[in-house]
């Protein structure tokens, strides 16, 4: 009978998790109307941290209910409402920083890790813009043709309106991945700023020779994300200047 229960309760959980996940994994934005060449790598921003944080956060909730009541069902019941419970409050803490803490013992370590981390989202984020703006440079001769077509009055109302919705769909793409990438940003710098306070939370702690090396290499990474980011928001700008001049033309 507690081999049923467990398994029951189990079954109870991936049901849950599965819907966790779905409102977590990915970006949770719908971007299929996007250009394949800037969604060809899936690139997106969401947090696997967080995944990980929902998860735990489940198996709390379900821990915590091996011991509600004496029967399969109020079990069930509990882990209905302590699991999707669990899972909130895990990805509402900073997860990044315990995972950080308890996967990487030393500062050095702790601070390469982060390094790690904003520079892979660097590299995404840099690869966007590339696409973005080889996309934008490719476009340069059709969007010319759609203008001299307007000024002339022979458009095509359907092939206007398609690249209208074109340039909104790219637009919002790139501007959630920029978003979420800046929702990182303010994470990862929260993280380094508690990886340098002691362990009562109140005075910043005195580095090594090493472990400033590591927090130079952290700061650099950051800036360099900081710019991709700014990037962004011009590619956005010029994608956003093609889409405005053709609505003025055909208005």
């Amino acid at each position: 009978m507690r081999f049923t229960t467990i398994t029951a309760m189990a079954a109870a959980v991936c049901l849950l998790l599965s819907g966790c996940a779905g409102t977590a994994g990915g970006s949770g934005y719908d971007y299929s109307d996007a250009d394949p060449s800037l969604t060809k790598n899936e690139t997106n921003f969401f947090s696997e941290s967080g995944w990980q944080a929902c998860a735990i956060g489940a198996v709390v909730g379900l821990g915590a209910c091996m011991f509600a009541g004496n029967d399969a069902s109020s079990r069930l019941t509990c882990a209905a409402l302590a699991v999707p419970a669990g899972c909130g409050i895990f990805m509402g803490g900073n997860y990044l920083l315990d995972e950080v803490r308890v996967n990487y013992k030393t500062k050095e370590e702790q601070l390469d890790r982060m390094a790690q981390l904003v520079a892979k989202d660097n590299a995404k984020l840099s690869a966007l813009n590339r696409d973005a703006q080889a996309l934008l440079e490719k476009d340069k001769e059709n969007l010319a043709r759609l203008e001299r077509q307007i000024t002339d009055g022979s458009v095509n109302s359907d092939e206007l309106n398609a690249k209208l919705a074109d340039y909104n769909s790219n637009i919002t793409y790139l501007q959630k991945n920029a978003a979420e990438a800046q929702k990182r940003l303010d994470q990862y710098k929260d993280v380094r700023a508690k990886l340098l306070l002691t362990d009562d939370g109140k005075q910043e702690l005195q580095l090594t020779a090493a472990q400033r090396e590591e927090l130079a290499q952290l700061d650099a990474e950051i800036a360099d994300l900081e710019e991709s980011i700014a990037l962004s928001t011009e590619v956005q700008i010029a994608y956003a200047e093609s889409r405005n001049s053709l609505q003025a033309g055909a208005a």
